[in-house]
């Protein structure tokens, strides 16, 4: 986590959202995979209400590749009144530069990233749809693999 100089207010209100936050339920479901998940749209109606009470917004963007080809989101939390602001980066493993590829990833990272970074752990504790950021392997010999579509793509939730 980075931070501005000063985080006398910042940290308050993070602290403030995570105490409000309820246990999310996984109503997501990859077939690949056969596992549950907690959709990105589910998660951000929980937290949009708390961050809004507290005077935060989280703005979430594509981070630079690394040089090893790692793709990452930056997940910054600002705190509108006094401006300072704590931020984190998740980073992948690699991946071909695939747009669908990318794009899946950047989604699923941006999740992964508000789940960490405010302690929100599915109600098990275990969250996968790691579905199109990985390999496809088809289920079986000669199985012909479907275009996986969970509706995690870019939304007007990029910037809350």
């Amino acid at each position: 986590m980075r931070t501005s100089e000063e985080v006398d207010k910042i940290l308050p209100a993070l602290g403030a959202v995570i105490a409000g936050l309820p246990e999310m339920e996984k109503e997501g479901y990859n077939p690949h995979f056969k596992s549950k998940y907690a959709t990105f749209p589910a998660i951000m109606a929980e937290l949009k209400p708390l961050l809004r009470k507290h005077g935060l917004i989280m703005p979430q963007d594509g981070a630079e590749p690394l040089p090893d080809g790692r793709y990452g989101v930056l997940t910054r939390f600002i705190h509108l009144d006094s401006l300072q602001w704590a931020e984190f980066t998740m980073y992948s493993g690699t991946l071909k530069d695939i747009p669908h590829q990318v794009g899946s990833l950047q989604s699923y990272l941006k999740r992964y990233s508000v789940l960490g970074a405010l302690e929100m752990a599915p109600n098990d504790g275990s969250d996968d749809d790691g579905n199109d950021a990985g390999e496809k392997r088809p289920s079986s010999p000669g199985a012909k693999e479907e275009p996986h579509d969970d509706g995690q793509g870019p939304t007007d939730d990029d910037f809350i």
